[in-house]
């Protein structure tokens, strides 16, 4: 199968089961309850579900993990010192029923057992660059032994190969790295040894990054170099369960000319074959001027003395859609339950969460209060930690019915 592009395969393909919004889906759970024992569970790097159902959190620096089973509300905790794992453990998910675990510097992995012994030890290696694009991590380790890998490029590449970003005349700072065309960032398919199976999906990074780079290397009024996210960026957004076998991506493209806006959901497999695809129809929140000069004030911060010149800098590069980008987040769970976090609208209350059974049908939609990050879900169950209060501990939301 040839590698598939993003922007042809979300755009050529028919939606299927396409056409009702999740609006119309019950909003319905319970009120978030606070698990005991789970403080400081904002700190982990990372927290996932697993087969069994339990809630593991990793704590890189401490090298630890710890599991919560939301049956017993009991929590346990598993070491991670074995000596491949140094300098710090990286990213953990499962292979089957078996749990694994990546060193810090993508350069080994370890099966463990259920009391954290290691069942087997396997060295890997990630794809050299390609151009501007460079492997960022181990994202899933698949049965046959194989692994789902992340790239990245520079915010500086992202934002110069940008055909949006032209060279501006009348003082403002001119775009860094001249090119001709968006980069894509692959999910690729590969062997321990680094080799490339396949390109399972490419993300434009389309409105992705804004970088400045004043003419002659010095800019107007003091300004200096500007590097950045887009802060209403409407490309393309990935997530993977932390078994690889479900890979999700949503095109939250922006588009003015489009009556009737959509956002399109798809699920694929680590092969690159197509499990799932919906078109969800939303009604779109409009910008407003206070929001774009804060977020310009934010990201032009430090560029000049003068804030106001500062500011401005910024703005000239910001990509500033009629309306907010409709998707913010995306999670999955092992079955490909999917979750989607809708607009992240400043000073709101709460964030809608949307959610799709594995055939795409819009289930639920769930408001989590603004203080709560959701981490990881499990059908309709999600789990979050508190960025409010010193706690940090976990939270779970969702319905009674389906926590395991």
């Amino acid at each position: 199968m040839l590698p598939l592009l993003l922007w042809f395969w979300l755009n050529a393909l028919p939606a299927l089961g396409g056409g009702s919004s999740p609006g119309s889906a019950p909003s319905s759970q319970e009120a978030p309850i606070p698990i005991a024992g789970t403080e400081g569970f904002a700190g982990a790097s990372s927290i996932q579900v697993g087969p069994d159902g339990r809630v593991h959190a990793m704590f890189r620096r401490e090298r630890i993990m710890k599991v919560v089973d939301p049956a017993e509300l009991r929590v346990e905790t598993v070491r991670l010192d074995q000596a491949e794992l140094s300098p710090f453990p990286g990213r953990f998910g499962w292979v089957r029923d078996t749990l694994w675990v990546s060193n810090s510097d993508q350069t080994a992995l370890l099966l463990l057992d259920r009391a954290g012994g290691v069942a087997r030890r396997l060295s890997v290696s990630l794809p050299g660059p390609i151009g501007a694009v460079s492997a960022l991590g181990v994202a899933a380790f698949l049965p046959g032994d194989r692994l789902l890998v992340r790239s990245t490029a520079s915010l500086g590449a992202m934002a110069a190969a940008d055909p949006r970003f032209r060279p501006v005349t009348g003082g403002v700072p001119q775009q860094a790295y001249p090119s001709e065309s968006v980069i894509e960032l692959p999910l690729w398919l590969c062997r321990p040894d680094g080799s490339v199976v396949k390109t399972v999906v490419s993300l434009s990074t389309r409105n992705r990054a804004a970088a400045l780079l004043p003419p002659g290397g010095t800019g107007p009024r003091g300004i200096k170099m500007l590097q950045g996210g887009q802060p209403f960026g409407d490309f393309p957004m990935l997530a993977w369960s932390a078994n690889g076998l479900n890979v999700v991506v949503v095109d939250r493209r922006v588009d003015a000319r489009v009556a009737a806006p959509t956002y399109r959901v798809a699920r694929i497999g680590p092969a690159g074959d197509t499990l799932m695809i919906r078109d969800v129809p939303y009604t779109p929140v409009p910008m407003k001027e206070e929001w774009v000069e804060t977020e310009a004030a934010r990201l032009g911060s430090g560029l000049a003395e003068d804030p106001a010149a500062a500011a401005a800098a910024a703005k000239s590069v910001m990509f500033i859609p009629p309306w907010l980008p409709p998707v913010t987040g995306i999670l999955v769970d092992l079955d490909g339950w999917t979750w989607v976090a809708r607009e992240s609208v400043p000073e709101a209350e709460h964030l809608r969460w949307e959610v799709f059974s594995p055939d795409g049908t819009p289930v639920m939609t769930v408001d989590v209060p603004s203080h709560l990050r959701v981490r990881a879900v499990r059908r309709q169950v999600a789990w979050a930690t508190d960025t409010l209060t010193g706690e940090g501990r976990l939270w779970r939301i969702g319905t009674a019915s389906d926590a395991r």
